[in-house]
């Protein structure tokens, strides 16, 4: 959980420095007690851009001791699977409802620790004019 809480701070300040256009200043980020490298690698499992693109800049700007590694998968169950399985520390890619049918079903305890935008997306097909011509 720890890490998981780190690497959204991590991915806030990632963001912000990526909105900023300015990735050269420093994140801040607190670490009490000795840590062992194993303690310092987050590992966040994901599969499609653009959270993989997200996480990779997290990556770029977290401070040392931390690192963090991007654990790529191919669907979206793959990386509820690595987080439950400790293969990762957090996913980033994740719809709370589909977790928890996730936990029912795997007997599962994956939590949401921070939100994550909502992506706008379209839909095109050359066969329909507008939503109302589905049927």
């Amino acid at each position: 959980m720890k890490k998981g809480l780190l690497f959204t701070g991590v991915l806030s300040a990632g963001l912000l420095l990526a909105a900023c256009g300015n990735g050269s200043e420093n994140a801040e980020s607190t670490a009490s007690g000795s840590t062992t490298s194993e303690d310092t690698v987050i590992k966040v499992a994901s599969h499609t851009t653009p959270m993989t693109d997200i996480v990779e800049l997290a990556a770029e700007v977290v401070e040392d001791p931390y690192t963090i590694e991007l654990v790529e998968v191919s669907d979206n169950i793959q990386y509820n699977e690595a987080v439950l399985n400790d293969e990762a520390d957090a996913s980033f890619a994740q719809h709370e409802p589909f977790m928890e049918v996730f936990n029912e079903e795997r007997n599962g305890d994956l939590v949401a620790i921070q939100p994550i935008y909502n992506a706008v997306v379209g839909f095109y097909a050359p066969e329909y004019e507008s939503i109302e011509d589905i049927e």
